[in-house]
């Protein structure tokens, strides 16, 4: 009998996930064809630490939560994302071993990670693009004023330029959004 896969699937949604794809397909799906998966997600509820949870047969890393209520806490958080991907990361590969495919939609950030750990794992990497992210933060700036239009500007650029190289390195590029 076939291995299933061992798969990472990584999204900007929050925990709980309500999204019909990403219910059906990638968890109900998935385990239902015998392969093992484990999203890295984000809630919107305050904890300092990793949690673990299960979800539809998945089980669910939650990363950690902190306040991003001011300008100063957002920048923290944006500082912080880095560390707490690496650490996560670690985390998950020495628990559950190494993906065999890495699945991540919409974040660039944990894109570029999921590129580090297929360069030295031979993980597959698919990037699900569905959603303009550069473009909503110069949208932002538009109507922002003073540091937060900066800030806006700043995250847009950086955001666009590792678009660009996950879309270059990735193994695969699935664009799904609601205009096609």
């Amino acid at each position: 009998m076939k291995k299933g896969l061992n798969i990472l699937c990584a999204s900007t949604n929050r925990f709980p996930i309500r999204h019909s794809f990403l219910e059906e397909v990638l968890c109900r799906g998935l385990t239902g064809r015998g392969h093992r998966v484990t999203w890295m997600l984000q809630t919107d509820d305050l904890h300092p630490g990793f949690e673990q949870k299960t979800w539809l047969g998945c089980k669910v890393w939650l990363m950690p939560s902190r306040p991003h209520s001011s300008i100063a806490n957002r920048l923290c958080n944006f500082l912080r994302k880095p560390i707490d991907l690496t650490r996560i990361l670690q985390r998950i590969i020495e628990l559950e071993g190494a993906p065999d495919v890495i699945q991540v939609r919409n974040d660039w950030l944990v894109a570029c990670w999921a590129l580090i750990v297929r360069r030295r794992y031979k993980s597959l990497v698919v990037f699900q693009y569905s959603f303009p992210i550069p473009q909503e933060h110069f949208e932002h700036a538009r109507t922002a004023r003073g540091l937060p239009a900066l800030l806006h500007v700043i995250r847009g650029y950086l955001e666009w330029a590792s678009l660009k190289f996950v879309m270059q390195h990735a193994d695969h590029i699935l664009p799904i959004s609601n205009s096609m």
